[in-house]
């Protein structure tokens, strides 16, 4: 009897075993799926508070937008690590639909990259955005308000802002982005940001960042303002790039040799310096409250020489791993070959002496780029994308190396 009990007993003990094993394996497998449920968007936050562990799901209040993942103690993971998730737009508390995607440094090809998107955007609602190119090779006259909304940088910016794309519901096609070139120049930009879209949906947006040779787009930047009259629209005749150059560094003097102070930053003319320095543009957003992890920076040629094929384009991979699979994929470009607002001026070495382009390189840009890739190296390590990159966070040298290879076009 005492044997028959013992071998009862034994047999329990494996059973229960058994059911306790299988508990936890259906306790692992409840919350992956709900995990899944929430990655698809197709529910809402999953409990699970009774499984072995305290991971939990939050999802916000629009279950279009899917937060973040706590899992244990490893902290949050961005969407990205649970597959692409579909986020065309932020629908602000008011109801209304807003960009998702800022980008538009002056002059590093905001203007062609919106070109060749323009067919997969969610456009402007408040105004005709039929943008070409027609028949007569026109863009259409509402080519600039379309992609440049100039909100941010005017007043009543929030009020605009919620009128422009519509209600979020139900969504239009396409993704709802800014390619305003104000958005990094402009400082109190990210504040206003923040006033329009709150201090949990601001940190939703994706900054879309490309980075030319800073002289190179100095000189770009200067035949642009000439031409479409934002600098020196009262100088006349038209003032040189010597003149331009050589006026800065009187007034750069006056200032100690720092260019970023505001005398220097809020005189109109010298944005063709103050846009390239590109360290201080993020800083001021992570100084508003946003984190280095919502910013995909790229050399700007990394996106031109692949505009043959916008799908495997790595600057668009880079936005579609957080944003969707399937965004940003426009049904034709047939503007391969061509730049947007390119605009004709003479070569660096025609417009200006070589004793200046030195001077602005030895004592303006090269200390700003030696700045920018010692933060690139920190902010990477917070989770920035670094588009193209496969080096260490830490490897200053490595970094450098990455952004001048391919910032020029």
């Amino acid at each position: 009897k005492i044997r028959d009990c013992t071998s009862s007993l034994r047999r329990l003990h494996i059973a229960l075993l058994f059911l306790i094993k299988l508990v936890f394996q259906l306790c692992a497998r409840a919350k992956m799926l709900g995990i899944l449920i929430a990655a698809a968007m197709v529910g809402s936050a999953t409990s699970s508070e009774n499984c072995p562990s305290s991971n939990s799901i939050v999802v916000d209040d629009d279950t279009s937008n899917l937060l973040q993942v706590r899992t244990g103690e490893s902290g949050f993971v961005s969407a990205k690590s649970l597959g692409a998730v579909r986020k065309t737009h932020i629908c602000s508390e008011e109801g209304r639909a807003l960009p998702v995607l800022i980008g538009g440094v002056q002059k590093t090809g905001s203007s062609t990259t919106f070109d060749d998107l323009v067919e997969s955007l969610w456009l402007r609602q408040d105004m005709n955005c039929s943008i070409g190119p027609f028949s007569d090779g026109s863009m259409g006259g509402n080519f600039w308000a379309c992609k440049e909304m100039r909100f941010l940088d005017r007043g009543n910016s929030k009020e605009k802002m919620l009128a422009a794309w519509g209600p979020c519901s139900p969504p239009k096609e396409g993704l709802i982005a800014d390619f305003d070139p104000e958005n990094f120049h402009v400082p109190y930009v990210p504040t206003k940001l923040v006033d329009i879209y709150g201090p949990t949906k601001s940190k939703e947006i994706v900054f879309l960042m490309g980075l030319r040779e800073p002289l190179e787009r100095m000189l770009s930047a200067f035949a642009n303002g000439i031409k479409a009259g934002w600098i020196y629209h009262h100088t006349r005749p038209n003032m040189t790039f010597q003149e331009h150059v050589t006026e800065f560094f009187v007034d750069w003097e006056a200032n100690g040799g720092q260019q970023w102070v505001p005398t220097l930053v809020n005189k109109n003319d010298y944005q063709t310096v103050d846009d390239g320095l590109y360290f201080n543009k993020v800083q001021y957003y992570l100084d508003a409250g946003f984190l280095p992890s919502q910013f995909i920076v790229y050399p700007c040629n990394l996106y031109m020489e692949h505009r043959d094929n916008l799908a495997t384009n790595p600057v668009l991979k880079a936005v579609r791993e957080r944003l969707g699979d399937d965004v940003l994929l426009p049904k034709t470009n047939n503007r391969m070959s061509t730049l947007t607002n390119g605009g004709q001026h003479d070569s660096l070495d025609d417009a200006l002496s070589k004793p200046l382009q030195d001077r602005l390189q030895t004592e303006v840009f090269e200390p700003a780029n030696q700045k920018l890739m010692s933060l690139l190296s920190k902010w990477k390590s917070q989770g920035m994308t670094l588009v193209g990159y496969t080096g260490e966070a830490n490897d200053i040298p490595a970094i450098t190396a990455w952004m001048k290879g391919k910032w020029n076009f």
